[in-house]
C-alpha cells in the first residue's frame, strides 16, 4: 500500500466522520466547526487528485466565507433556546423511518440494474 492509498483513506474516513459530526452534534458552532474539517478534508482528496485548484476554492469560498456566514447568524440567533429543544419520539422514529426508506429505495435500485445481464440473456 502506498502512501497515496494511506492518504486518500485517511482524508476519506475524515470527510465522512466529519459529515456525521455536523449531523450528530446539537451544538450548532460544533457542528460549523466540524463542517469546516469537512471541508478542508475534503479539499485533501481534491489535492490526491491532483485538482489543486478546486482545492484552494472549496478552502477559500466555503471554509473561509461560507462558514463565516454560518457563523455569523448562529451568533445571532439564540443558541440557548436552541439547546432547551428536545427530539420527541414521533420525530425520532419518523426520520429512522425516512431513513430506512431511502436506502430501500437504493438498496432497490443498485440490486436491479445490473449492467451487462440483459446482453447475456439474449444469447
Amino acid at each position: 500500500m502506498s502512501g497515496y492509498d494511506i492518504a486518500f483513506y485517511i482524508f476519506s474516513a475524515l470527510t465522512l466522520l466529519c459529515g456525521v459530526l455536523v449531523i450528530v452534534n446539537k451544538n450548532p458552532i460544533t457542528s460549523a466547526m466540524s463542517l469546516v474539517l469537512c471541508i478542508v478534508s475534503l479539499a485533501g482528496l481534491f489535492v490526491l487528485l491532483q485538482a489543486f485548484f478546486l482545492a484552494a476554492v472549496q478552502v477559500l469560498v466555503y471554509a473561509g466565507a461560507v462558514i463565516v456566514l454560518f457563523l455569523f447568524v448562529i451568533m445571532l440567533l439564540d443558541v440557548k433556546e436552541e439547546t432547551r429543544r428536545r427530539i420527541k419520539l414521533v420525530r425520532g422514529v419518523a426520520g429512522l423511518l425516512a431513513i430506512i426508506a431511502v436506502l430501500a429505495i437504493i438498496l432497490r435500485t443498485i440490486w436491479s440494474a445490473h449492467p451487462g445481464m440483459e446482453e447475456k440473456s439474449r444469447i
